[in-house]
């Protein structure tokens, strides 16, 4: 078979399924009232790509230690987060995270 057949093998296919699709939707009609369907909602993105970053970031053994330094300086004013930050150091282990 030759590079030609090939390729009208392939448009005439894609010709026939492009006629015969049926349109999904992952949102709900409720979410695309008012909005295009080409624009997804920017928390989505954002979550797309912390999603990625937290699965493609390397760790090591002071990887713990270095957050819980930096939240101890960002949150050093909020006691709330500063309690947080003290039950993770004390209860978080390698083999309980997601």
């Amino acid at each position: 078979m030759d590079t030609e057949s090939i390729y009208d093998a392939i448009k005439h296919d894609s010709g026939q399924i492009g006629n015969e699709a049926i349109s999904v939707s992952i949102l709900s009609m409720i979410d695309t009232v008012g909005r295009s369907l080409n624009h997804l909602d920017q928390s989505f993105m954002y979550t797309q790509l912390v999603k990625e970053i937290l699965l493609e970031m390397e760790y090591d053994y002071t990887s713990k230690s270095k957050f819980i330094e930096f939240s101890c300086i960002r949150y050093s004013d909020n006691d709330f987060q500063l309690g947080l930050m003290n039950e993770f150091n004390e209860n978080h282990n390698r083999e309980s995270a997601i």
